[in-house]
């Protein structure tokens, strides 16, 4: 399981496994 966080606008991307999350 690989964590990745990059800022995208001004926001956070955290995605796992096959999941994307914006906040």
């Amino acid at each position: 399981t690989s964590i990745m966080a990059v800022e995208f606008n001004g926001g956070v991307i955290i995605g796992a496994d096959s999941r994307a999350t914006t906040g």
